[in-house]
Protein backbone atom coordinates (compact mmCIF):
# COMPACT_ATOMS: atom_id res chain seq x y z
CA UNK A 1 0.00 0.00 0.00
CA UNK A 2 1.57 3.32 -1.06
CA UNK A 3 2.54 5.80 1.63
CA UNK A 4 0.36 8.94 1.54
CA UNK A 5 2.17 12.23 0.88
CA UNK A 6 3.04 14.54 3.81
CA UNK A 7 0.23 16.60 5.30
CA UNK A 8 1.71 19.87 4.01
CA UNK A 9 1.65 18.50 0.47
CA UNK A 10 -1.93 17.36 0.93
CA UNK A 11 -2.96 20.82 2.13
CA UNK A 12 -1.28 22.40 -0.90
CA UNK A 13 -3.08 19.92 -3.15
CA UNK A 14 -6.44 20.74 -1.55
CA UNK A 15 -5.80 24.46 -1.99
CA UNK A 16 -4.86 23.90 -5.63
CA UNK A 17 -8.04 21.92 -6.28
CA UNK A 18 -10.09 24.64 -4.60
CA UNK A 19 -8.49 27.39 -6.71
CA UNK A 20 -9.09 25.36 -9.87
CA UNK A 21 -12.77 24.86 -9.01
CA UNK A 22 -13.13 28.53 -8.11
CA UNK A 23 -11.78 29.69 -11.46
CA UNK A 24 -13.96 27.26 -13.40
CA UNK A 25 -17.14 28.07 -11.47
CA UNK A 26 -16.73 31.82 -11.09
CA UNK A 27 -19.25 32.58 -13.83
CA UNK A 28 -21.80 30.39 -12.04
CA UNK A 29 -20.95 31.50 -8.47
CA UNK A 30 -20.19 35.21 -8.86
CA UNK A 31 -23.40 36.20 -7.10
CA UNK A 32 -21.62 35.21 -3.89
CA UNK A 33 -19.69 38.49 -3.81
CA UNK A 34 -22.90 40.51 -4.10
CA UNK A 35 -24.51 38.35 -1.42
CA UNK A 36 -21.67 39.16 0.98
CA UNK A 37 -22.03 42.87 0.21
CA UNK A 38 -25.78 42.68 0.81
CA UNK A 39 -25.17 40.95 4.13
CA UNK A 40 -22.76 43.72 5.11
CA UNK A 41 -25.48 46.28 4.38
CA UNK A 42 -27.93 44.30 6.50
CA UNK A 43 -25.52 44.34 9.44
CA UNK A 44 -25.01 48.10 9.16
CA UNK A 45 -28.78 48.63 9.28
CA UNK A 46 -29.11 46.16 12.16
CA UNK A 47 -26.49 47.79 14.39
CA UNK A 48 -27.68 51.33 13.67
CA UNK A 49 -31.33 50.46 14.16
CA UNK A 50 -30.64 48.61 17.42
CA UNK A 51 -29.18 51.69 19.17
CA UNK A 52 -26.89 49.56 21.35
CA UNK A 53 -25.91 51.16 24.66
CA UNK A 54 -25.25 48.14 26.89
CA UNK A 55 -23.97 44.59 26.90
CA UNK A 56 -27.46 43.07 26.75
CA UNK A 57 -28.31 44.89 23.54
CA UNK A 58 -24.92 44.01 22.09
CA UNK A 59 -25.40 40.32 22.91
CA UNK A 60 -28.82 40.21 21.24
CA UNK A 61 -27.72 41.98 18.07
CA UNK A 62 -24.52 39.93 17.81
CA UNK A 63 -26.57 36.75 18.13
CA UNK A 64 -28.85 37.97 15.35
CA UNK A 65 -25.85 38.79 13.17
CA UNK A 66 -24.26 35.37 13.69
CA UNK A 67 -27.50 33.46 13.18
CA UNK A 68 -28.15 35.28 9.91
CA UNK A 69 -24.58 34.63 8.77
CA UNK A 70 -25.04 30.90 9.36
CA UNK A 71 -28.52 30.91 7.81
CA UNK A 72 -27.34 32.77 4.71
CA UNK A 73 -24.41 30.40 4.24
CA UNK A 74 -26.90 27.52 4.30
CA UNK A 75 -29.64 29.05 2.17
CA UNK A 76 -27.41 30.80 -0.42
CA UNK A 77 -24.63 28.27 -0.77
CA UNK A 78 -22.81 27.52 -3.97
CA UNK A 79 -20.97 24.49 -5.27
CA UNK A 80 -18.98 22.99 -2.41
CA UNK A 81 -15.56 21.37 -2.43
CA UNK A 82 -16.83 19.16 0.39
CA UNK A 83 -19.20 17.47 -2.06
CA UNK A 84 -16.76 17.31 -4.99
CA UNK A 85 -16.06 13.74 -6.19
CA UNK A 86 -12.43 14.59 -6.90
CA UNK A 87 -11.89 15.33 -3.20
CA UNK A 88 -13.59 12.07 -2.24
CA UNK A 89 -11.27 9.96 -4.37
CA UNK A 90 -8.00 11.70 -3.52
CA UNK A 91 -5.90 9.94 -0.80
CA UNK A 92 -6.13 12.66 1.85
CA UNK A 93 -5.72 12.08 5.56
CA UNK A 94 -8.86 12.52 7.71
CA UNK A 95 -7.58 15.75 9.25
CA UNK A 96 -6.79 17.22 5.84
CA UNK A 97 -10.21 16.22 4.53
CA UNK A 98 -11.79 17.80 7.58
CA UNK A 99 -9.81 21.02 7.10
CA UNK A 100 -10.95 21.15 3.47
CA UNK A 101 -14.59 20.89 4.49
CA UNK A 102 -14.21 23.53 7.17
CA UNK A 103 -12.36 26.05 5.00
CA UNK A 104 -13.84 25.42 1.56
CA UNK A 105 -17.17 23.71 2.21
CA UNK A 106 -19.16 26.86 1.46
CA UNK A 107 -17.93 29.83 -0.58
CA UNK A 108 -19.82 32.24 1.70
CA UNK A 109 -19.24 30.73 5.12
CA UNK A 110 -15.91 32.35 6.01
CA UNK A 111 -16.79 35.70 4.43
CA UNK A 112 -20.14 36.01 6.20
CA UNK A 113 -18.83 34.95 9.61
CA UNK A 114 -15.84 37.27 9.23
CA UNK A 115 -18.11 40.23 8.45
CA UNK A 116 -20.37 39.42 11.40
CA UNK A 117 -17.49 38.93 13.86
CA UNK A 118 -15.65 42.04 12.65
CA UNK A 119 -18.75 44.17 13.12
CA UNK A 120 -19.36 42.65 16.54
CA UNK A 121 -15.83 43.32 17.78
CA UNK A 122 -15.97 46.89 16.47
CA UNK A 123 -19.22 47.66 18.29
CA UNK A 124 -18.03 45.90 21.46
CA UNK A 125 -14.94 48.11 21.61
CA UNK A 126 -17.13 51.16 20.92
CA UNK A 127 -19.15 50.43 24.09
CA UNK A 128 -16.12 51.67 26.09
CA UNK A 129 -16.47 49.10 28.86
CA UNK A 130 -13.87 48.60 31.62
CA UNK A 131 -10.79 46.70 30.38
CA UNK A 132 -11.56 43.56 32.40
CA UNK A 133 -15.17 43.48 31.19
CA UNK A 134 -14.09 44.07 27.60
CA UNK A 135 -11.61 41.18 27.79
CA UNK A 136 -14.24 38.77 29.09
CA UNK A 137 -16.70 39.94 26.44
CA UNK A 138 -14.10 39.46 23.70
CA UNK A 139 -13.47 35.90 24.85
CA UNK A 140 -17.22 35.24 24.74
CA UNK A 141 -17.47 36.76 21.26
CA UNK A 142 -14.69 34.53 19.96
CA UNK A 143 -16.16 31.40 21.56
CA UNK A 144 -19.68 32.12 20.31
CA UNK A 145 -18.26 32.84 16.84
CA UNK A 146 -16.36 29.54 16.87
CA UNK A 147 -19.54 27.72 17.91
CA UNK A 148 -21.51 29.46 15.13
CA UNK A 149 -18.84 28.59 12.55
CA UNK A 150 -18.80 24.93 13.53
CA UNK A 151 -22.62 24.90 13.58
CA UNK A 152 -22.56 26.10 9.97
CA UNK A 153 -20.10 23.31 9.13
CA UNK A 154 -22.25 20.66 10.79
CA UNK A 155 -25.53 21.82 9.26
CA UNK A 156 -24.01 21.94 5.77
CA UNK A 157 -22.64 18.40 5.89
CA UNK A 158 -23.95 16.39 2.89
CA UNK A 159 -25.21 13.46 4.97
CA UNK A 160 -28.76 12.19 4.81
CA UNK A 161 -29.66 12.10 8.50
CA UNK A 162 -33.34 12.95 8.83
CA UNK A 163 -32.81 14.72 12.14
CA UNK A 164 -30.05 16.85 10.61
CA UNK A 165 -32.39 18.00 7.85
CA UNK A 166 -34.96 18.83 10.52
CA UNK A 167 -32.29 20.74 12.44
CA UNK A 168 -31.49 22.83 9.36
CA UNK A 169 -35.14 23.72 8.88
CA UNK A 170 -35.60 24.53 12.56
CA UNK A 171 -32.49 26.70 12.68
CA UNK A 172 -33.52 28.73 9.63
CA UNK A 173 -37.00 29.25 11.08
CA UNK A 174 -35.69 30.28 14.51
CA UNK A 175 -33.13 32.62 12.97
CA UNK A 176 -35.80 34.37 10.90
CA UNK A 177 -38.17 34.58 13.89
CA UNK A 178 -35.45 36.07 16.11
CA UNK A 179 -34.58 38.62 13.44
CA UNK A 180 -38.22 39.68 12.99
CA UNK A 181 -38.77 40.09 16.73
CA UNK A 182 -35.54 42.04 17.24
CA UNK A 183 -36.24 44.35 14.32
CA UNK A 184 -39.80 44.92 15.52
CA UNK A 185 -39.22 45.23 19.30
CA UNK A 186 -35.49 45.49 20.09
CA UNK A 187 -35.98 47.02 23.53
CA UNK A 188 -38.10 44.09 24.65
CA UNK A 189 -35.37 41.64 23.68
CA UNK A 190 -32.72 43.81 25.33
CA UNK A 191 -34.60 43.78 28.62
CA UNK A 192 -35.01 39.99 28.46
CA UNK A 193 -31.28 39.57 27.82
CA UNK A 194 -30.24 41.61 30.89
CA UNK A 195 -28.26 39.38 33.29
CA UNK A 196 -26.02 39.82 36.29
CA UNK A 197 -22.25 39.62 36.21
CA UNK A 198 -22.33 36.25 37.96
CA UNK A 199 -23.37 34.57 34.70
CA UNK A 200 -20.24 35.60 32.83
CA UNK A 201 -18.12 32.55 33.59
CA UNK A 202 -21.06 30.16 33.14
CA UNK A 203 -21.82 31.65 29.70
CA UNK A 204 -18.14 31.46 28.72
CA UNK A 205 -17.89 27.82 29.79
CA UNK A 206 -21.11 26.93 27.96
CA UNK A 207 -19.87 28.58 24.75
CA UNK A 208 -16.57 26.71 24.95
CA UNK A 209 -18.34 23.38 25.54
CA UNK A 210 -20.73 23.90 22.61
CA UNK A 211 -17.90 24.91 20.29
CA UNK A 212 -15.86 21.82 21.21
CA UNK A 213 -18.86 19.51 20.82
CA UNK A 214 -19.68 20.92 17.38
CA UNK A 215 -16.03 20.68 16.36
CA UNK A 216 -15.96 17.01 17.34
CA UNK A 217 -19.22 16.29 15.51
CA UNK A 218 -17.99 18.01 12.35
CA UNK A 219 -14.74 16.04 12.43
CA UNK A 220 -16.55 12.72 12.84
CA UNK A 221 -18.94 13.46 9.95
CA UNK A 222 -16.31 14.86 7.60
CA UNK A 223 -15.49 11.32 6.40
CA UNK A 224 -19.03 9.93 6.40
CA UNK A 225 -19.84 8.68 2.86
CA UNK A 226 -22.27 10.86 1.00
CA UNK A 227 -25.73 9.35 1.28
CA UNK A 228 -29.00 10.08 -0.43
CA UNK A 229 -32.46 9.73 1.09
CA UNK A 230 -34.83 7.19 -0.38
CA UNK A 231 -36.93 8.32 -3.25
CA UNK A 232 -40.28 7.32 -1.75
CA UNK A 233 -41.87 7.05 1.65
CA UNK A 234 -45.21 6.47 3.29
CA UNK A 235 -45.50 10.19 3.92
CA UNK A 236 -45.23 10.97 0.22
CA UNK A 237 -47.89 8.36 -0.51
CA UNK A 238 -50.18 9.92 2.08
CA UNK A 239 -49.69 13.36 0.49
CA UNK A 240 -50.45 11.91 -2.92
CA UNK A 241 -53.72 10.41 -1.66
CA UNK A 242 -54.73 13.53 0.28
CA UNK A 243 -54.18 15.78 -2.73
CA UNK A 244 -56.35 13.64 -5.01
CA UNK A 245 -59.22 16.13 -4.76
CA UNK A 246 -57.21 18.84 -6.51
CA UNK A 247 -57.11 19.37 -10.28
CA UNK A 248 -54.23 17.36 -11.78
CA UNK A 249 -51.98 20.36 -12.63
CA UNK A 250 -52.48 21.91 -9.19
CA UNK A 251 -52.00 18.53 -7.52
CA UNK A 252 -48.68 18.04 -9.33
CA UNK A 253 -47.35 21.46 -8.34
CA UNK A 254 -48.53 21.18 -4.73
CA UNK A 255 -46.80 17.82 -4.30
CA UNK A 256 -43.64 19.30 -5.80
CA UNK A 257 -43.63 22.03 -3.14
CA UNK A 258 -44.27 19.62 -0.28
CA UNK A 259 -41.62 17.12 -1.42
CA UNK A 260 -38.80 19.67 -1.90
CA UNK A 261 -36.71 19.48 1.25
CA UNK A 262 -35.20 22.90 0.59
CA UNK A 263 -38.66 24.52 0.67
CA UNK A 264 -39.61 23.19 4.08
CA UNK A 265 -38.05 26.15 5.91
CA UNK A 266 -40.40 28.43 3.94
CA UNK A 267 -43.38 26.37 5.04
CA UNK A 268 -42.25 26.45 8.68
CA UNK A 269 -41.58 30.19 8.47
CA UNK A 270 -45.03 30.81 6.96
CA UNK A 271 -46.64 29.04 9.92
CA UNK A 272 -44.40 30.95 12.33
CA UNK A 273 -45.22 34.35 10.84
CA UNK A 274 -48.93 33.56 10.98
CA UNK A 275 -48.67 32.39 14.59
CA UNK A 276 -46.83 35.57 15.54
CA UNK A 277 -49.39 37.70 13.73
CA UNK A 278 -52.46 36.08 15.28
CA UNK A 279 -50.91 35.77 18.73
CA UNK A 280 -49.51 39.31 19.01
CA UNK A 281 -52.42 41.08 17.31
CA UNK A 282 -50.24 42.35 14.45
CA UNK A 283 -52.01 41.64 11.13
CA UNK A 284 -49.28 43.55 9.26
CA UNK A 285 -46.92 40.62 9.88
CA UNK A 286 -48.84 38.69 7.21
CA UNK A 287 -47.41 41.03 4.59
CA UNK A 288 -44.04 39.30 5.20
CA UNK A 289 -45.33 36.16 3.45
CA UNK A 290 -44.65 37.49 -0.09
CA UNK A 291 -41.10 38.34 0.98
CA UNK A 292 -40.51 34.78 2.16
CA UNK A 293 -41.67 33.15 -1.09
CA UNK A 294 -40.24 35.67 -3.54
CA UNK A 295 -36.92 33.79 -3.63
CA UNK A 296 -38.70 30.62 -4.76
CA UNK A 297 -40.32 32.49 -7.64
CA UNK A 298 -36.88 33.70 -8.75
CA UNK A 299 -35.97 30.07 -9.50
CA UNK A 300 -39.40 28.64 -10.13
CA UNK A 301 -38.13 26.12 -12.71
CA UNK A 302 -35.11 24.88 -10.77
CA UNK A 303 -36.91 21.78 -9.52
CA UNK A 304 -37.66 20.69 -13.10
CA UNK A 305 -34.07 20.68 -14.31
CA UNK A 306 -32.66 17.50 -12.64
CA UNK A 307 -35.11 15.17 -14.41
CA UNK A 308 -35.36 17.08 -17.66
CA UNK A 309 -38.79 18.46 -16.88
CA UNK A 310 -38.34 21.63 -18.93
CA UNK A 311 -37.38 19.56 -21.99
CA UNK A 312 -40.49 17.41 -21.53
CA UNK A 313 -42.63 20.54 -21.33
CA UNK A 314 -41.31 21.67 -24.71
CA UNK A 315 -41.73 18.23 -26.30
CA UNK A 316 -45.29 17.95 -24.97
CA UNK A 317 -46.15 21.44 -26.14
CA UNK A 318 -46.83 22.69 -22.61
CA UNK A 319 -46.08 26.39 -22.27
CA UNK A 320 -43.88 27.48 -19.39
CA UNK A 321 -46.38 30.26 -18.73
CA UNK A 322 -48.99 27.64 -17.89
CA UNK A 323 -46.60 25.66 -15.71
CA UNK A 324 -45.59 28.73 -13.73
CA UNK A 325 -49.19 29.89 -13.33
CA UNK A 326 -50.17 26.56 -11.73
CA UNK A 327 -47.02 26.70 -9.59
CA UNK A 328 -48.02 30.14 -8.34
CA UNK A 329 -51.46 28.76 -7.46
CA UNK A 330 -49.83 25.90 -5.55
CA UNK A 331 -47.80 28.39 -3.50
CA UNK A 332 -51.01 30.24 -2.58
CA UNK A 333 -52.63 26.94 -1.59
CA UNK A 334 -49.70 26.01 0.66
CA UNK A 335 -49.68 29.48 2.25
CA UNK A 336 -53.43 29.27 2.85
CA UNK A 337 -52.97 25.90 4.55
CA UNK A 338 -50.15 27.28 6.73
CA UNK A 339 -52.16 30.34 7.78
CA UNK A 340 -55.28 28.25 8.45
CA UNK A 341 -53.29 25.84 10.60
CA UNK A 342 -51.80 28.72 12.58
CA UNK A 343 -55.18 30.41 13.00
CA UNK A 344 -56.79 27.24 14.28
CA UNK A 345 -53.92 26.63 16.69
CA UNK A 346 -54.02 30.16 18.13
CA UNK A 347 -57.83 30.21 18.30
CA UNK A 348 -57.89 26.90 20.19
CA UNK A 349 -55.25 27.96 22.74
CA UNK A 350 -54.99 31.67 23.59
CA UNK A 351 -57.47 33.08 21.11
CA UNK A 352 -56.76 35.34 18.14
CA UNK A 353 -55.67 38.72 19.50
CA UNK A 354 -57.70 41.79 18.54
CA UNK A 355 -55.54 44.27 16.58
CA UNK A 356 -55.18 47.83 17.79
CA UNK A 357 -57.53 50.40 16.20
CA UNK A 358 -59.05 47.93 13.77
CA UNK A 359 -61.13 44.76 13.61
CA UNK A 360 -60.14 41.13 13.29
CA UNK A 361 -61.27 41.30 9.65
CA UNK A 362 -57.96 43.06 8.98
CA UNK A 363 -56.24 39.64 9.21
CA UNK A 364 -58.25 38.34 6.28
CA UNK A 365 -57.99 41.59 4.32
CA UNK A 366 -54.21 41.81 4.67
CA UNK A 367 -53.85 38.11 3.87
CA UNK A 368 -55.75 38.66 0.61
CA UNK A 369 -53.58 41.70 -0.09
CA UNK A 370 -50.42 39.65 0.62
CA UNK A 371 -51.59 36.89 -1.73
CA UNK A 372 -52.32 39.38 -4.50
CA UNK A 373 -48.98 41.14 -4.13
CA UNK A 374 -47.22 37.77 -4.08
CA UNK A 375 -48.78 36.92 -7.42
CA UNK A 376 -47.82 40.33 -8.78
CA UNK A 377 -44.22 39.84 -7.64
CA UNK A 378 -44.17 36.53 -9.50
CA UNK A 379 -44.35 38.38 -12.84
CA UNK A 380 -40.81 39.87 -12.85
CA UNK A 381 -39.48 36.94 -10.81
CA UNK A 382 -40.71 34.40 -13.37
CA UNK A 383 -38.90 36.17 -16.19
CA UNK A 384 -35.69 35.74 -14.21
CA UNK A 385 -36.57 32.10 -13.49
CA UNK A 386 -36.79 31.39 -17.22
CA UNK A 387 -33.60 33.26 -18.10
CA UNK A 388 -31.45 31.94 -15.23
CA UNK A 389 -32.76 28.51 -14.18
CA UNK A 390 -30.60 26.93 -11.47
CA UNK A 391 -30.73 23.21 -10.82
CA UNK A 392 -32.42 22.31 -7.52
CA UNK A 393 -32.80 18.68 -6.54
CA UNK A 394 -35.57 17.40 -4.33
CA UNK A 395 -33.05 16.40 -1.64
CA UNK A 396 -31.05 19.64 -1.86
CA UNK A 397 -30.33 19.64 1.88
CA UNK A 398 -28.80 16.17 1.76
CA UNK A 399 -27.09 16.09 -1.62
CA UNK A 400 -24.53 18.84 -1.22
CA UNK A 401 -24.55 22.42 -2.42
CA UNK A 402 -26.25 23.78 -5.51
CA UNK A 403 -25.14 26.52 -7.87
CA UNK A 404 -25.77 30.07 -6.67
CA UNK A 405 -25.89 31.75 -10.07
CA UNK A 406 -23.96 34.55 -11.79
CA UNK A 407 -23.75 38.12 -10.53
CA UNK A 408 -26.20 39.25 -13.21
CA UNK A 409 -28.83 37.06 -11.56
CA UNK A 410 -28.40 38.91 -8.27
CA UNK A 411 -28.61 42.29 -9.99
CA UNK A 412 -31.82 41.35 -11.81
CA UNK A 413 -33.21 39.86 -8.59
CA UNK A 414 -32.63 43.14 -6.72
CA UNK A 415 -34.32 45.07 -9.52
CA UNK A 416 -37.25 42.64 -9.58
CA UNK A 417 -37.60 42.88 -5.80
CA UNK A 418 -37.60 46.66 -5.94
CA UNK A 419 -40.21 46.61 -8.69
CA UNK A 420 -42.40 44.23 -6.67
CA UNK A 421 -42.17 46.38 -3.53
CA UNK A 422 -42.94 49.55 -5.50
CA UNK A 423 -45.97 47.92 -7.15
CA UNK A 424 -47.28 46.58 -3.83
CA UNK A 425 -46.88 49.97 -2.14
CA UNK A 426 -48.41 51.76 -5.12
CA UNK A 427 -51.41 49.44 -5.12
CA UNK A 428 -52.02 50.11 -1.43
CA UNK A 429 -51.71 53.87 -1.88
CA UNK A 430 -54.08 53.79 -4.84
CA UNK A 431 -56.49 51.64 -2.85
CA UNK A 432 -56.55 54.19 -0.04
CA UNK A 433 -57.02 57.09 -2.44
CA UNK A 434 -59.86 55.29 -4.22
CA UNK A 435 -61.67 54.53 -0.96
CA UNK A 436 -61.35 58.11 0.28
CA UNK A 437 -62.68 59.41 -3.03
CA UNK A 438 -65.56 56.94 -3.46
CA UNK A 439 -66.61 56.07 0.10
CA UNK A 440 -64.82 58.22 2.71
CA UNK A 441 -66.86 56.72 5.55
CA UNK A 442 -65.65 53.21 4.68
CA UNK A 443 -61.98 54.10 4.27
CA UNK A 444 -59.85 52.05 6.60
CA UNK A 445 -57.31 49.26 6.76
CA UNK A 446 -59.77 46.53 5.78
CA UNK A 447 -61.33 48.24 2.77
CA UNK A 448 -58.07 49.80 1.61
CA UNK A 449 -56.37 46.39 1.69
CA UNK A 450 -59.16 44.73 -0.29
CA UNK A 451 -59.10 47.43 -2.99
CA UNK A 452 -55.29 47.23 -3.14
CA UNK A 453 -55.55 43.46 -3.48
CA UNK A 454 -57.99 43.89 -6.37
CA UNK A 455 -55.55 46.24 -8.11
CA UNK A 456 -52.62 43.84 -7.63
CA UNK A 457 -54.69 40.86 -8.78
CA UNK A 458 -55.81 42.75 -11.88
CA UNK A 459 -52.17 43.49 -12.69
CA UNK A 460 -51.29 39.81 -12.34
CA UNK A 461 -54.20 38.67 -14.53
CA UNK A 462 -53.21 41.20 -17.19
CA UNK A 463 -49.61 39.97 -17.10
CA UNK A 464 -50.77 36.36 -17.41
CA UNK A 465 -53.01 37.15 -20.35
CA UNK A 466 -50.25 39.08 -22.10
CA UNK A 467 -47.60 36.47 -21.30
CA UNK A 468 -45.32 39.06 -19.69
CA UNK A 469 -44.26 36.71 -16.91
CA UNK A 470 -43.05 33.90 -19.14
CA UNK A 471 -41.81 34.93 -22.59
CA UNK A 472 -41.17 31.77 -24.63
Amino acid sequence: MPTPPPRQSQLRAVTGVWMLMLRRQWRHESSMALSALAFGGFLVALWRGGDVTGTAGFSVLFLVALSNAVAMSLATHGASLAAAPRLTFLPFAPRVRFAARVLFGSPLRIALLAIAVGGGVFHLVALDLPPARTSVALVQVLLVSAAAFMLAVVLSEPVAFAWLRAARTTFLALSAALTIVVLYAPRTMFSIAEAGGGWEFAVTAACATIALALFRAAFLWSNVPRAMPSGSSGRASFLARASGVLPPPLRKETLLLLRMIGLRPLIVLSIGVALLSFGAGKPWFLVALPVLWFGFFLNGLGADLPSGGVIRYHLAGIELARVLAWRHAAVLLVIAACVSLAALGIAATIGIAAPDDTSRWSYLALLIYAAATLLASAVPASRIAIRYPLLRTRAAWASGAQHAGPAALMVWAIMAGGLAVAFAAGAFILGGMAMRAVAPSSAGLVCNSLVAAAIAAAGYVLAIRRGWHAPE
